[in-house]
């Protein structure tokens, strides 16, 4: 637990010095250039961070947080959690999730389409 306020002082430390407009929120374009700043990518790399494709991953932070631009908690929050390799358990239990909200969106299309019929 210390380990991890730790870290996310640090990564905060750092995004508050690059954070210009100081708003506390980073947007795609801030976000580009955070992860290509050695600062950064040193605190993430201390982290077990390895951010490979940093659009999918702006991408997925806005998509979870319902924003264009992501807040610094957010984003240190999803670092905190997004820390080491995913195990075997950690994929299973997306494959499920993913399942069952396939099947949640079939029956709910199931029940649309059958409302349409009786129009």
């Amino acid at each position: 637990r210390k380990a991890d306020m730790k870290d996310a002082k640090d990564l905060r430390d750092v995004l508050a010095a690059m954070d210009v407009d100081c708003t506390g929120t980073v947007s795609w374009t801030e976000f580009q250039a955070i992860t290509n700043d050695g600062r950064v990518s040193g605190v993430l790399e201390a982290l077990g961070l390895d951010i490979k494709d940093a659009a999918l991953m702006f991408e997925m932070l806005c998509d979870a947080s319902g924003d264009e631009e992501i807040s610094f908690d957010f984003l240190i929050d999803a670092c905190l959690k997004m820390r080491g390799p995913a195990t075997s358990i950690d994929l299973q239990a997306l494959s499920y999730k993913t399942d069952r909200i396939n099947r949640h969106l079939d029956r709910v299309s199931k029940s649309v389409g059958g409302m349409f019929l009786h129009l």
